[in-house]
């Protein structure tokens, strides 16, 4: 993990920079809460199940349609960098500055996703989605499609709080997914994450108890239906990491969020970065280094 904390360092330098928003959608901002820099902490994914399940076997069970209070998004401090092509008052790249090379290319498959109706929570979905080999794998708050690539059809469809009680966390990743999901295919190694965050709330709309969690189920092979799956969880008692976002690289999968408070209306308190240590998941050992 030598190369991960170096990584990692380099990424916490640059994110007052370059913190991105949350969701997009909101009218108001809150003010931000900045927050002292922290030296990096050695942390531990918890693990929970390991079965080998098929996927399409998974009962449907509809979602649960609530809305949850949506935080907004974090003020950002934009930052010219040296040699940095001008753009206008909102950062936009003037159009006399840069054009493009190529025309983008044509989809090579188009075809229906997951619809509201049956596999929707609330809005936004948050829609996100990656492709490998043989299927692409699309979730939304709070369900996930899992796709044939070549011809489109759906092959599995369940939702967050279906597919990650097969892991019996004994935690809120087991019945109160609220969804941000991430769905990554990591091609160094052939294997899928798949993530959302989990908690409870009052009736203020209060994260209460004060923890939440981030589910991971990550599977054993290259095969996302009937492979089988090693689940982890990562709790936080300290804020809300809402709008996580991953990244693979060769020795690590890599974490951010937006940390708010607990309670309902709480400012936005700074941005976070997780190294995971991505060899041990996929070996589902029982412990999992974090930092």
């Amino acid at each position: 993990m030598k190369r991960a904390l170096t990584f990692l360092a380099g990424i916490v330098l640059l994110l007052p920079a370059v913190v991105a928003a949350a969701d997009g959608d909101y009218e108001s901002r809150p003010s931000v809460v900045h927050v002292s820099p922290a030296r990096p902490q050695e942390i531990t994914l918890r693990k929970a199940g390991s079965p080998t399940i098929d996927l399409r076997k998974l009962p449907y069970v509809a979602p649960r349609r609530r809305e949850r209070p949506e935080h907004g998004e974090p003020e950002i401090q934009r930052i010219e960098l040296p040699g940095a092509i001008p753009g206008d008052a909102s950062g936009r790249v003037g159009a006399s500055s840069v054009r493009p090379l190529a025309v983008a290319p044509a989809p090579g498959a188009s075809f229906d996703g997951l619809d509201f109706a049956t596999w929707g929570m609330g809005h936004p979905p948050d829609t996100v989605g990656d492709v490998g080999p043989t299927y692409y794998i699309q979730a939304v708050n709070t369900s996930i499609g899992i796709y044939q690539k070549s011809s489109g059809a759906l092959v599995a469809g369940f939702t967050f709080d279906s597919f990650m009680s097969q892991g019996n966390f004994g935690n809120s990743c087991d019945t109160e997914n609220f969804g941000d999901p991430v769905v990554l295919y990591d091609s160094f190694e052939d294997r899928w994450v798949i993530s959302d965050f989990a908690f409870q709330l009052d009736g203020t709309g209060a994260v209460n108890p004060p923890v939440a969690y981030e589910c991971f189920a990550v599977s054993k092979s290259g095969d996302p239906v009937a492979g089988g799956w090693n689940y982890y969880s990562l709790q936080m008692t300290d804020g809300l990491n809402d709008y996580p976002k991953m990244g693979v690289w060769p020795d690590g999968i890599y974490m951010s969020a937006n940390m708010f408070g607990f309670a309902a209306g709480s400012s936005f308190a700074g941005a976070r970065v997780w190294a995971i240590n991505k060899a041990q998941m996929y070996a589902g050992s029982p412990t999992v280094q974090v930092v």
